[in-house]
């Protein structure tokens, strides 16, 4: 026990207020910076997970086009897709970078490799 208390009294105070002490008891400032971790963690999603949900690799919507841009990545694409009222699908070709917005799937699509279609 004498050896457990030499040990104990030589760690750093905050360590010692760590291990031994309740979580209600721990310092009022480590609660608060905890907090805000978890609400860090809760809040970054990617943006594209959250609205483009319907993703399909290797295919295409066919016809239907509305407009296309490029260069773009899947996120700037799915996002611009969401500020565009008319558009209802997408197909993005990574050989080119072509984001291809759409008014509507079309029902049926097409195997088209290095593309990414979404529909929502």
């Amino acid at each position: 026990m004498a050896k457990f208390i030499q040990i104990y009294r030589r760690l750093p105070r905050q360590l010692r207020l760590q291990r031994l002490l309740p979580q209600q008891q721990r310092p009022r400032q480590q609660q608060q910076q905890r907090r805000r971790q978890r609400q860090r963690r809760q809040v970054i999603v990617p943006f594209s997970l959250l609205f483009c949900a319907v993703k399909i690799t290797n295919w295409d919507y066919p016809n239907n086009d509305l407009v296309n841009a490029s260069p773009m990545t899947f996120s700037v694409c799915c996002a611009w897709c969401l500020a565009t009222s008319s558009c209802r699908a997408f197909t993005l070709n990574f050989g080119s970078s072509t984001c291809w917005i759409k008014t509507s799937s079309g029902g049926v699509g097409r195997n088209e490799p290095s593309s990414i279609a979404a529909k929502y």
